[in-house]
């Protein structure tokens, strides 16, 4: 396949085995888009960085532990929040330089969570404390199993791209949009008004999800038109 972008996907660290890894869903998904994934380094360096977006045509922020509260000038509500510096930091300089850039950039679960908090915006840091819900939102389900529908905003690049305002989604999150960031489009909900998708608009393409469409692309088309959507816009 001719002019397949390469995209720069951020990895979750393990400090006990000290490793990095991915879901291979975020690779696999992207490929099956058109587009070339390659996993990226932890770091805050900014010749490194500026290097690396040389190189790419899009960004991916994935998911993966909790979003440092003091970004958004809070204290730690309690002992489910786990969170890593050494993540928070290396995904806010790669972020804020891509996004300085205008370039594609895609934040899923953690990712849109970083993401708001860079533009302005706070969390719920323990979502099932803080917004009780009927809806579980860290389902005991397999992975590629949709376990609660979302309504999505009309006006929105999401509902372009999957052609339904309604579809159903997986989910597994720890925390969530509480205060959306200024500009920010709030683009899905779930039933209890869990903010699930938002774009920027007035930025070329800038999507986040809250759900896993990287666990679901296989057996879901809706999850499959998020990852082409985003690779048709790496592809410039």
């Amino acid at each position: 396949m001719t002019n397949r972008p390469l995209i720069g996907v951020t990895p979750i660290l393990n400090f006990e085995k000290q490793r990095f890894w991915l879901r291979p869903g975020y690779l696999d998904a992207i490929r099956d888009a058109g587009g070339l994934p390659v996993m990226l380094p932890h770091t805050d360096d900014e010749a490194e960085i500026d290097r690396i977006l040389d190189l790419c045509s899009a960004v991916l922020i994935t998911g993966g532990p909790d979003v440092e509260p003091e970004l958004y000038g809070e204290e730690r509500l309690n002992d489910s929040v786990e969170t890593q510096k050494v993540r928070d930091d290396a995904e806010t300089a790669l972020f804020c330089k891509a996004f300085d850039r205008g370039m594609p950039i895609l934040g899923i679960c953690r990712g849109m969570q970083l993401i708001n908090v860079l533009l302005g915006g706070t969390l719920y840091q323990d979502l099932p404390t803080q917004n009780p819900s009927e809806i579980r939102h860290r389902q005991e389900e397999a992975n590629d199993v949709a376990t609660h529908g979302v309504t999505l905003e009309r006006k929105s690049g999401l509902f372009r791209a999957v052609g339904s305002e309604r579809i159903d989604v997986n989910s597994f999150h720890h925390q969530a949009i509480r205060k959306p960031a200024p500009n920010l489009a709030v683009t899905a909900r779930a039933d209890d008004g869990v903010i699930e998708a938002a774009e920027l608009p007035a930025y070329p393409f800038l999507w986040l999800i809250q759900w896993h469409p990287e666990l679901l692309w296989k057996v879901d088309a809706n999850s499959r038109a998020i990852f082409r959507a985003f690779v048709d816009a790496a592809r410039g």
